[in-house]
């Protein structure tokens, strides 16, 4: 379950999201609707531990998100616009997330980047909009 209680957020004074509440059950499903800059990101930043609300809590099975790696290793969220490491390669990347999430496999990891026909090597600053996705 997750349990997010009186959350606000603001960037440079200027609120992206105020005083939410809300409870997620399991199985539930749940969307989100708003327009460019109505703080759907940003909430999904903070559920996932990305972020630190200014205030209130987001707790995850009874467990708070943020630098819980215990916590973090239930959630996880892919943005728009996936952040990467400054002229990293994809096996920079995968040596980060295998820090992160315990049960990361390199296994699946190079076979993936090999069903896609991915270079490990190559910079993913240098890859396709549709190669980053991959």
């Amino acid at each position: 379950m997750i349990e997010i209680t009186n959350l606000y957020k603001s960037y440079d004074g200027y609120p992206a999201v105020s005083a939410l509440s809300l409870s997620m059950r399991e199985k539930e499903v749940f969307g989100m609707v708003g327009t460019n800059g109505a703080g759907k990101t940003t909430l999904l930043r903070m559920m996932t531990g990305v972020l630190l609300p200014d205030e209130g809590s987001i707790l995850l099975d009874d467990e708070a998100v943020y630098e819980n790696p215990h916590a973090k290793e239930k959630i996880f969220f892919i943005p728009d616009d996936p952040y990467y490491f400054p002229n990293s390669r994809p096996v920079d990347m995968m040596k980060h997330y295998g820090n992160v999430y315990p049960e990361f496999s390199e296994v699946r990891f190079y076979q993936l980047m090999n069903d896609f026909g991915l270079d490990v090597r190559r910079r993913i600053g240098g890859f396709s909009k549709g190669m980053k996705k991959q």
